[in-house]
């Protein structure tokens, strides 16, 4: 239980729901016993059952594979992205070669900012606007190591890639799933 008016300072990217007096913050698993503390005023010592621990272990990313999902390739003009755009169930997409390699993402917000730039716009094409700084997801990383790679990033979904070529993306895994999986596994284990 927590009371009311405690002030929690949560680090970048954690998100934290709060329901009446329960509280879920999505954290990376070693923040999670000083998250507790500021919480609760309990030391921080990982007091936690294993049992209540096991759903973040034990479902894999493959439990949440997207193999449906919009892509775009590197030529995209940006028109063509927002006509996608209206009728997609992300936001964010992949970018792919003409080989169907992963090369980055486009991320919302990256073409968002230019549909105002009027002279700019008709020019742009996906590979102006991807984004190669993140993390892909592999089949075989839990829940847990999902929820910290998501943590790391503000995209909708994250690509899953094949263990043994790094550039083949085999689907997405969208944030929304992964915290309504999350949500459940940890409301099934009360």
């Amino acid at each position: 239980s927590v009371r009311r008016g405690r002030k929690l300072y949560v680090p970048h990217g954690y998100t934290v729901l709060q329901q009446g007096d329960r509280v879920t913050v999505f954290a990376t698993h070693d923040s999670i016993p000083l998250v507790r503390q500021r919480l609760t005023g309990q030391p921080a010592g990982d007091s936690e059952p294993e049992q209540r621990r096991a759903p973040d272990r034990e479902i894999r990313v493959c439990d949440l594979i997207r193999t449906d999902y919009d892509f775009v390739s590197e030529l995209t003009p940006l028109s063509h992205i927002i006509e996608l755009e209206e009728n997609s169930s992300t936001i964010d997409y992949l970018v792919l070669d003409a080989e169907g390699n992963f090369v980055g993402m486009l991320p919302f917000q990256a073409f968002r900012s230019v549909l105002s730039q009027d002279a700019v716009y008709p020019l742009v094409i996906a590979r102006d606007l991807l984004t190669t700084d993140m993390d892909a997801l592999l089949p075989t990383y839990t829940l847990a190591d999902a929820l910290d790679k998501f943590g790391q990033h503000d995209f909708d979904c994250l690509p899953v890639i094949e263990p043994k070529n790094p550039r083949k993306p085999i689907g997405i895994v969208r944030r929304f799933d992964l915290m309504e999986r999350y949500r459940q596994a940890h409301l099934g284990n009360q």
